[in-house]
C-alpha cells in the first residue's frame, strides 16, 4: 500500500503528529514497516477500547442521574428538634419490579425516642425491607399504610435534613479510595480528635493505629486493603460521626468470620450500652446474642410481625423467637464440638 493510498483514508488521530508517524512507517522497507505498523495499530486499538470503556461509564452516570425516582417528592419540613420516634402504621409493600408479590403485610411497629429495637427472623422475611422503608429508599404501596418520624410522614421531611437524622449502615460496607480519616468524616467537617472519638466508639481505633500511616492510610477502592470486619467498623464510625437521631444497622455482621463478627458485635453492644446515647437504634442481626439487650424485639415472619417483646418476655411466651434461640444454641454447640474433641 502506498503513501498516496493511505492519504485517501480518513485516519482518526489525536493530532497531525500521529498521521506523520504513520506516513513514516509506510515509507520504510516492507519488513521494517510491517512490525512498526502492527505495533502502532494495536496501540490505537487499546486507546479506542479505553475510550469506549470511558464512554460506557459516562453513560451509566448520566443514566443514573436522569433516572426518575419512584418515591413521593420530598417536603420542606425541618423541625427544630428531632426525637427519633419512628412509627410504621399498617404498612404493605411490594418491590417495583415485583408488584404482584407483596413483601410486607400490614406491618405496624413503634420505635420510641432513644429506644433500641431489634428485628429478627428467617432470611427473606422482610427485615431489610423494613429498614429500607425507614431510610425512605422506598415508600409503602399506594394506600399501603404510612411511616412517620416524630409523627410527620416521611414524604413531608426535607430530604437533606432527613438524611442527617436517619443514618443506615448496610450489610455491605461502602468505602472510598481515600484515607481512613476522610472516609469516617465523609460529608461532615471533623477534626482529628472527633474522628478518633467515633473510631473508638466503633472499636476501630486500635487496628487503625497499627496501620503504616494510621488515620492517613488510604484504603483503596471499596476498602480493598482492609478486612471485612475492619471495613464494617469504619462504616459504623462514619455513621456515628454524623450524630444521627436514628441509627439503622442492617445485619452488619452477616458476612464476617467469627473473630470479625465478635469485634463488630462489641462495637454495636457498646453503642447500645452507652448511657449518654440519645439516638434510637434499629438492629437487624442473624446472631441473637446481638439483640438480647434490645428494649423490644420484633419477630418478622413471612412479611408480618409475628411476636413483640423483650428477650425475657419472648422466651417465656415460647413460639418463633424461642425456637430461633434454641436452634442457634444447637448450631453453636455443633460448631464447638470439633474444637472440644481436638
Amino acid at each position: 500500500m502506498s503513501t498516496q493510498e493511505f492519504n485517501t483514508h480518513d485516519v482518526s488521530t489525536e493530532d497531525s503528529s500521529e498521521h506523520e508517524e504513520l506516513k513514516h512507517m509506510v515509507e520504510q522497507p516492507a519488513k521494517k514497516s510491517e512490525g512498526a505498523f502492527y505495533k502502532w495499530l494495536m496501540s490505537k486499538v487499546h486507546r479506542l477500547d479505553k475510550r469506549l470503556g470511558d464512554m460506557s461509564k459516562g453513560h451509566k452516570i448520566f443514566r443514573l442521574r436522569n433516572r426518575k425516582c419512584n418515591t413521593t417528592p420530598r417536603g420542606t419540613k425541618k423541625p427544630k428538634e428531632c426525637t427519633g420516634h419512628f412509627e410504621l402504621k399498617h404498612v404493605n409493600f411490594s418491590y417495583p419490579t415485583k408488584k404482584d408479590s407483596e413483601v410486607l403485610h400490614d406491618v405496624s411497629l413503634v420505635v420510641n425516642s432513644g429506644e433500641v429495637i431489634a428485628l429478627v427472623g428467617e432470611s427473606g422475611g422482610g427485615k431489610s425491607t423494613i429498614v429500607k422503608l425507614m431510610s425512605y429508599v422506598y415508600e409503602p404501596d399506594h394506600e399501603g399504610g404510612t411511616i412517620f418520624l416524630d409523627k410527620i410522614p416521611l414524604s413531608e421531611w426535607d430530604a437533606d435534613y432527613f438524611s442527617k437524622q436517619v443514618v443506615s449502615v448496610p450489610q455491605e460496607p461502602v468505602l472510598f479510595s481515600r484515607s481512613i480519616h476522610d472516609n469516617i468524616a465523609y460529608g461532615v467537617h471533623l477534626t482529628r480528635e472527633e474522628v478518633v472519638d467515633v473510631a473508638k466508639k466503633a472499636n476501630a481505633h486500635e487496628f487503625i493505629l497499627k496501620l503504616d500511616r494510621g488515620y492517613e492510610s488510604v484504603v483503596g477502592e471499596r476498602g480493598i486493603t482492609l478486612s471485612g470486619g475492619q471495613r464494617q467498623r469504619i462504616c459504623i464510625a462514619r455513621a456515628l460521626a454524623r450524630k444521627p437521631t436514628v441509627l439503622l444497622l442492617d445485619e452488619a455482621t452477616s458476612a464476617l468470620d467469627s473473630k470479625s463478627e465478635h469485634l463488630v458485635h462489641k462495637s454495636i453492644q457498646d453503642i447500645i450500652d452507652d448511657k449518654t446515647r440519645v439516638m434510637s437504634v434499629v438492629i437487624i442481626a442473624h446472631r441473637l446474642a446481638t439483640v438480647k439487650s434490645a428494649d423490644k424485639i420484633f419477630v418478622i415472619n413471612g412479611g408480618r410481625v409475628a411476636q413483640v417483646g423483650s428477650h425475657v418476655q419472648l422466651m417465656k411466651k415460647k413460639g418463633l423467637y424461642a425456637e430461633f434461640v434454641q436452634q442457634q444454641a444447637l448450631e453453636e454447640t455443633d460448631d464447638a464440638t470439633p474444637a472440644m474433641c481436638a
